[in-house]
């Protein structure tokens, strides 16, 4: 007998909230529609401080449906990771010099 531990989920997740194929047409289309919005009106409102919010959101809503944004947030992620370590570097040493 062969006994195999891995297990596998299947690809769509319509498993977990149990949807029939018209509502997760819809979910998606909502889910499309309100992260492009999201992502036009932060490029829109790019002189704004909080608008990489509403980009982040945008990314993490369209990165569901497309590898593409999926990408793009893990490089947003990135920069914003490495701009919180310089900024936290900064304080530190601004703390350490007085």
């Amino acid at each position: 007998m062969n006994c195999n531990n891995t297990f596998l989920l299947p690809t769509d997740r319509s498993f977990i909230l149990n949807l029939n194929s018209s509502e997760d047409f819809t979910l998606k289309t909502v889910r499309i529609v309100l992260g492009t919005l999201l992502a036009i009106f932060s490029v829109v409102l790019s002189i704004l401080p909080g608008s990489i919010l509403f980009l982040l959101a945008g990314l993490m809503l369209l990165s569901v449906d497309f590898p593409l944004a999926r990408r793009y947030l893990k490089h947003c992620q990135k920069i914003m990771q490495t701009g919180a370590r310089r900024f936290d570097r900064y304080l530190l040493n601004r703390k350490l010099s007085r």
